[in-house]
């Protein structure tokens, strides 16, 4: 990669949005504009000293297993570090209820703030559709996690971790709720770039099964206000009414509530996901010293929401023996976890990766013909999404529901 910068991110369309880039730069040579959906690094060529900084710190294509890792299989990735997995959920039941799932981080973030124990929280607040770029910010004052709770699918920056980090001059810890490709890259400055022996950092890692792009958003606002109405804030899940897994809510500006189905959002995740997502191995955050899931397993059902939890580091152990009074919970197998999170589906995406970086020898004539239409497929669909052709994702949603009802024939 020598001599490249961060354009060649760019141009194979590998961008996370995450603003890294813009961070490390010495020059600030790096702004940030909006295009197909997301915010994506320009330089100016001006300014620029061809470092190459930019490209080393990105997550985006920096993103072969094998070689970052030596990993042989997805299930060796997802095993790293495994000392527990658990069933879980809070014993708070207004927590509970705000949550997406279990309500574990809420009460966690909550306690450990409280006690004094971390100087502050990295946590994604976003509720406001009209307010992006979304960046994750720190909480000091533990009553402020109650406003972060629940999921967002959308390309979030760490620009204000990095920089915290880098301006530290004394003894701090932070806790950090992230999706993996954002700790990937915290870990990856801190180990390369800023050896900071003072940071103390607790990773709590999101289940991440690919983010969609801003443009959904402005999707659900267009069909909203096609009927007049004025949205105040957006909610990916909740679980409101129904309960988990939850459906999405709107909230107008004249106080109305509006709910989205489950089933809308995850067919909507073809049209605006990003195209980075799909080439993504690591679904259950394995760089975290503790990673936090919805519970799938069949017989964990509950309708007020649990959590799956793996415990990865001595430091995530030691922080829930301490405080699991907090939560109700059971030993789980990894291989329960594995099965509801469908993770196997993962093997193909280290096919993906061979597709990127290695000659086509290894991966065989016949498999990259199917990976080149597969990826071919799912680019169509996001390119409907970019054009927000309303007509015809409302068609294929359709289609689905018949099929569903057995009222549509195959």
């Amino acid at each position: 990669m020598a001599n490249k910068d961060i354009r060649e991110t760019v141009r194979r369309n590998l961008c996370l949005s995450c603003e890294a880039c813009r961070f490390i730069c010495p020059v600030n040579a790096i702004e940030m504009m909006f295009h197909k959906g997301q915010f994506l690094p320009e330089i100016i060529s001006d300014k620029c000293t061809n470092c190459s900084l930019c490209l080393k710190i990105c997550p985006g294509i920096n993103l072969d297993p094998l070689k970052l890792f030596n990993f042989k299989s997805y299930l060796d990735i997802e095993k790293n570090g495994i000392i527990q997995c658990y069933e879980m959920y809070s014993k708070d039941e207004q927590v509970r209820k705000i949550s997406t799932s279990g309500g574990i981080i809420t009460t966690l973030v909550s306690e450990l703030l409280k006690d004094k124990k971390y100087d502050g929280a990295f946590v994604l607040d976003y509720k406001d559709i009209n307010n992006y770029p979304a960046y994750i910010k720190l909480i000091i004052d533990n009553r402020d996690i109650k406003s972060s709770t629940g999921s967002k699918y959308l390309p979030a920056s760490i620009f204000n971790i990095l920089d915290q980090i880098k301006k530290i001059k004394e003894k701090k810890s932070y806790i950090i709720v992230g999706t993996p490709c954002q700790i990937y890259t915290i870990i990856n400055y801190l180990k390369g770039i800023n050896k900071n022996k003072k940071l103390d950092l607790l990773y709590l890692g999101l289940f991440c099964d690919s983010t969609m792009n801003y443009d959904f958003l402005n999707f659900i606002k267009r069909i909203y206000e096609n009927k007049d109405i004025k949205i105040k804030a957006f909610y990916y899940r909740s679980k409101e009414k129904y309960g988990w897994p939850g459906n999405s809510k709107i909230l107008s500006e004249e106080g109305k509530k509006y709910l989205l189905s489950r089933g809308f959002r995850l067919l909507c995740k073809k049209y605006f996901r990003l195209n980075r997502c799909l080439y993504c191995y690591d679904k259950l955050n394995h760089l975290a010293d503790v990673s936090f899931g919805d519970c799938y397993i069949k017989d964990g059902y509950d309708i007020k929401g649990k959590s799956n939890i793996i415990i990865r580091t001595e430091k995530g152990k030691r922080i829930f023996q301490e405080y699991s009074y907090l939560f109700q919970s059971k030993a789980e197998d990894f291989n329960n976890i594995v099965k509801s999170q469908k993770i196997s589906l993962k093997n193909k995406i280290l096919t993906y990766n061979n597709y990127l970086y290695h000659s086509y020898k290894k991966i065989g004539l016949v498999s990259l013909l199917k990976i080149r239409i597969k990826l071919f497929k799912a680019n169509l669909f996001r390119k409907i999404g970019r054009k927000c052709k309303f007509l015809i994702i409302f068609e294929f949603y359709i289609i689905k529901i018949l099929k569903s009802l057995k009222l549509l024939l195959k």
